[in-house]
């Protein structure tokens, strides 16, 4: 659109109307708006000047009461200028009087040029003097004429009384001397009826304030606030009419007092002939939302007459808009149906793609509308009949002239044919043609046909096809090797091809017609027509589109296993199903192959482990329900592995054939026997009984006879063999267990039993399983310890016969985290049994270097040698030559001071290696000590061969030393055997003098014991070491 088009221009009607109308109700708002703010205004106005002329009202009377006080104070004065002296005490009774007259006034006192109160109408007030005291001095400072009143600013009575003010009279004689003063002490209830007056409303506030800012009087009465200062607080209305300098002024701010906004007058006091400096400042408020209270519901008025006004103009605007709208809506919907009418035909017949033809029978013309001519390919054709029949295919001109005979007859007002016309392209057309009779003569001769064409050439073309389609489908039913079967919504056969046939066993006319229940099994065939009318009537079924295992029979009465699908259609208004069927027979085979397969040992066909574990599960669940016990037994037959390895693993497996058929015919029927791999096999036996002891009884008894029967002899390959059963029991209660838990327990029942001999059996025993847990449990405690650095090397002195420290046995102890200090008795063998050793014992030898090395820089450490313990593990472990190497080169340690101590178990198997090794090492400069010497079994004849240095006597020979003879024979048997090798004997658990002193007198070369120290962190062997001055 334009943009020089104005904007009003080119908004519709209906958004001109509402523009119009909102610029009314603006226009209208807008007044009210503004004579709002004007009646607002001017009630402020009005409401100011009441305050004014209410403030300036009170401002007079508090002046006549200044004047009323100074008028007092003058008659005092001039009465104290007629006495003198003590003749002062007589005006007592005059100070009475005029302060009884003034209620307010506490006091009426006369003070000396020294400040000293010599008469006064309260004379018993505590500490007058102190409040008058203000006033005196203010007086007396700014030495005005005499006469001239001072107001002091509002103080509390040091006694805790209330809040006064003082006013005084300063005295000075002709010469201008000071005379001294006279005062009134006055009370905020002085000036109540004053300000009382001022209160024409509950919301109006009046104050009397002293001009530096000190409220004295506030009605309502505010205690907290009185005395409070606001010359200095900026929001307050004192410190605004003070900034001004103006004694009259209005203003309109939020009371501090009060926290409300407020319209206030201020006025200060200014009595005629008196002008006190300070004087006191007297204020008036009223609470804004009070005085306004008229002009808010006289605004709820207007705007609720307003909102109405608008509102009723928006309703009325809407629906005048839609009354309009209403008329042209329905001045356009004539116009539609009009023009609807109008095109109705043309749309219908374009719809159908319905080309129209008009035959005058009379004259023999004819006339083709444009789709009619389309249809051939031509833009127009001759507007006779003949052009038609020329075009008509040969083949159907008779059947045409039939039908139009019929209609030309009279026989029938309507006609219908189908028929080929050629295209001009030279191609057929099949065209739909149908027409109606529209006039006829009086003789009833047809004058006039009117009617359509509608080329169904791709229509004929479809059901050419679905005619092909079908011949095919049928052809493929009929050579399906799945058999089809359609049945009606009774259960009746209406079709079977020859696949199914074949499967049943029937022809096809013995079953069509016939209920589909002849095709199942009897228990089937009963349920069949209940079935059907649940499906029926509930629109559910199991089967449908689903597909499944069921069974069928055939004519001859045999049942075979079937997969069957069915689905259903609807057709015509009727309701189908077809059933796709398949003879399984081989299926079932080939899965009951699979499933012995999966589920069965193939060598002795026993259940497997798989199977195995299933149905004791079930047992367990079953125990649970029943309340009975039961239990798995775990057998190995013995001496397997020699047979199989010597004879073969033919004879092997036949000879495990032969145990799987004992244990079968053996067993009850209701136990399972399992094969659980190679010579294992596992009895399941439920239902022992309630009790435990019952439960046992049982179990040993078939425990017993399976010993018996699996000990006989085997005849395998024509000899006889003989094998024996070691068998774990663990039993199992009500409360059922954990399949892997009964089956472990079993299992270490059954080597139990093999360690106690074989071919016996043994019930699991829970202590020996909590200490396997346990052991198991300190193993990865061990494993953690060491990447926990929870490890550590202590070191025990060893001290030779004259006092002389020689070094020092390095032993490793464990520091738990939650069980302190472990014995290495505990976790020493565990770390050889599970390999763990290794990595411990090169960690000793890397710290063992490291401290070696370090001593070399400190003169009293030099000397003295290490001891280290090596495992017959490490000693085995490939490449310890090297690593022993590599330690020393690192350290650069002196070899001749790493002493290797061994045990004699280290030295037992692979003796020949182990002595290759150890020279190795000595050619490296190591020494070796043979560590609990004569606590093996071993032979002495390979001891001279070792490269040993020293012998160590077993610390049990030292402990019984002074008890036992053969513990002294022993020792000293080592000793001397010691010196004939030429070898060094240190003794091992010395604990006292009588044994070292007894040892030293047979020989014996060096100690080790808690003697001369227990085992210490290796800081503290070093102090000692530093400090050692011999122990003999």
């Amino acid at each position: 659109m334009s943009p020089s088009i104005p904007f009003i221009a080119r908004l519709g009607r209906r958004s001109r109307q509402w523009l119009g109308l909102l610029v009314l109700l603006g226009l209208a708002w807008a007044g009210a708006i503004w004579w709002l703010q004007f009646e607002r205004d001017a009630l402020q106005r009005h409401e100011g000047e009441k305050l004014e002329g209410l403030v300036k009202s009170l401002e007079g009377v508090v002046a006549q009461q200044l004047i009323g006080i100074n008028t007092a104070l003058l008659t005092i004065d001039g009465q104290r200028a007629q006495r003198s002296g003590d003749a002062l005490a007589q005006l007592q009774p005059l100070l009475h009087t005029l302060a009884e007259a003034m209620p307010g006034v506490h006091a009426l006192s006369i003070m000396d040029e020294q400040g000293r109160v010599q008469a006064s109408s309260a004379s018993a007030l505590p500490s007058l003097v102190e409040v008058l005291r203000p006033g005196y001095e203010l007086a007396r400072a700014q030495r005005p004429q005499a006469g001239r009143l001072h107001i002091a600013a509002p103080q509390i009575r040091p006694d805790g009384g209330e809040q006064t003010l003082t006013l005084t009279l300063g005295l000075r004689d002709a010469q201008g001397r000071w005379q001294g003063a006279v005062s009134a002490l006055l009370a905020p209830s002085y000036f109540d009826a004053v300000l009382r007056t001022a209160q024409p409303s509950a919301e109006t506030w009046s104050a009397l304030v002293h001009e530096q800012g000190r409220l004295f009087a506030l009605l309502p009465e505010q205690p907290r606030w009185l005395g409070e200062d606001f010359s200095a607080r900026q929001d307050s209305v004192l410190y605004r009419h003070l900034l001004e300098g103006r004694d009259v002024s209005l203003q309109r701010m939020r009371a501090v007092v009060s926290g409300d906004l407020r319209l206030m007058s201020v006025r200060s006091v200014r009595p005629a002939g008196l002008d006190p400096r300070p004087s006191l400042v007297v204020a008036v408020g009223r609470s804004v939302h009070a005085l306004e209270a008229p002009w808010r519901r006289q605004r709820a008025a207007v705007l609720a007459v307003g909102l109405s006004i608008s509102l009723l103009s928006v309703l009325a605007l809407m629906l005048w808009q839609r009354r309009q709208r209403l008329i042209f809506d329905l001045q356009q919907r004539q116009k539609q149906q009009e023009q609807e009418a109008a095109e109705w035909v043309s749309l219908a017949l374009e719809g159908g793609a319905l080309g129209v033809w008009d035959w005058d029978v009379a004259s023999g013309s004819a006339r083709f509308d444009a789709r009619y001519c389309a249809m051939l390919g031509e833009s127009t054709l001759e507007s006779t009949v003949r052009s038609w029949h020329e075009r008509l295919h040969p083949d159907d001109a008779p059947l045409v002239q039939t039908h139009l005979q019929l209609s030309l007859e009279g026989e029938s007002d309507q006609y219908e044919a189908q028929f080929r016309m050629r295209h001009r392209d030279g191609h057929w057309i099949w065209v739909l043609s149908r027409g109606r009779v529209m006039a006829r003569d009086a003789q009833g001769r047809v004058l006039r046909l009117v009617g359509t064409h509608l080329d169904i050439t791709e229509l004929r073309a479809g059901q050419d096809r679905l005619h092909s389609q079908a011949l095919y489908t049928q052809a493929v039913l009929e050579n399906m090797v799945d058999g089809v079967i359609t049945v009606d919504a009774q259960g009746r056969v209406e079709s079977l091809n020859p696949a199914a046939c074949a499967m049943f066993g029937y022809q096809a006319h013995q079953v069509l017609g016939r209920n589909v229940s002849i095709l199942m099994p009897e228990h089937d065939a009963r349920q069949h027509g209940g079935y059907m009318s649940r499906y029926l009537a509930g629109g559910a079924a199991r089967i449908i589109g689903k597909g499944r295992d069921v069974e069928g029979r055939r004519a001859d009465g045999s049942v075979f296993p079937m997969s069957l699908a069915v689905s259903r259609i609807e057709h015509e208004g009727r309701t189908r199903f077809i059933g796709l069927t398949r003879d399984i027979t081989e299926r079932k085979r080939a899965e009951a192959e699979i499933e012995r397969l999966a589920f069965y040992d193939a060598l002795t066909g026993l259940p497997n482990r798989r199977l195995l574990l299933d149905r004791l599960r079930q047992a367990l669940a079953a125990s649970r329900r029943k309340a009975r016990r039961g239990a798995v037994m775990f057998i190995d037959m013995d001496n397997f592995k020699s047979i199989n390895d010597t004879l073969g693993h033919g004879i092997g497996d036949r000879l495990l054939q032969d145990v799987a058929r004992r244990l079968q015919a053996v067993l009850r029927t209701d136990d399972t026997v399992a094969r659980w791999g190679g010579d294992e096999f596992v009895v399941l036996l439920q239902d022992l009984g309630v009790q435990q002891q019952d439960a046992v009884l049982h179990a040993e008894a078939a425990a017993e006879k399976l010993l018996r029967v699996l000990g006989q002899p085997y005849t395998l390959g024509g000899q006889q063999h003989h094998s024996t059963p070691s068998i774990g029991i663990v039993l199992w209660g009500e409360e059922g267990g954990d399949c892997e838990e009964l089956l472990k327990h079993a299992d270490h029942a059954m080597y139990q039993a093999k360690s106690a001999g074989r071919n016996r059996l043994c019930f699991f025993d829970p202590a020996t399983q909590a200490a396997m847990a346990e052991r198991a449990l300190l193993e990865a405690e061990l494993r953690r310890a060491v990447d926990l650095q929870q490890l550590e090397l202590h070191c025990q002195p060893q001290v030779a016969r004259d006092g002389r420290l020689m070094g020092g046995e390095l032993l490793m102890r464990w520091r738990h985290a939650e069980r302190g200090f472990i014995s290495p008795a505990q976790f020493i063998p565990l770390a050889e049994q599970t390999g763990l050793i290794a990595p411990l014992g090169e960690w000793a030898l890397q710290q063992c270097c490291a401290w070696l090395s370090r001593w070399t820089e400190d003169p009293a450490l030099a000397p003295l040698t290490l001891a280290v313990n090596l495992s017959a593990l490490q000693l085995r472990q490939k490449g310890f030559l090297g690593l022993m190497q590599q330690q020393l080169a690192r350290s650069g340690v002196p070899a001749g001071r790493l002493k290797i101590e061994l045990t004699e178990s280290a030295l037992l198997e692979d003796t020949e290696a182990v002595i290759g090794l150890m020279a190795q090492l000595r050619a490296l400069g190591l020494q070796f000590s043979l560590d609990d010497f004569g606590t093996g079994y071993s032979s002495l004849a390979y001891l001279k061969r070792l490269p040993l240095t020293q012998l160590k006597i077993d610390q049990s020979f030292v402990r019984d030393l002074l008890e036992e003879p053969n513990a002294r024979a022993i020792a000293r048997a080592i000793i001397q055997m010691g010196d004939s090798l030429g070898l060094e004997v240190i003794a091992e658990g010395v604990e006292t003098r009588a044994q070292r002193d007894l040892l030293a007198e047979q020989g014996c070369h060096a100690f080790q014991g808690w003697f001369y120290g227990r085992p210490m962190p290796i800081a503290d062997f070093e102090a000692l070491a530093r400090t050692w001055s011999g122990k003999v």
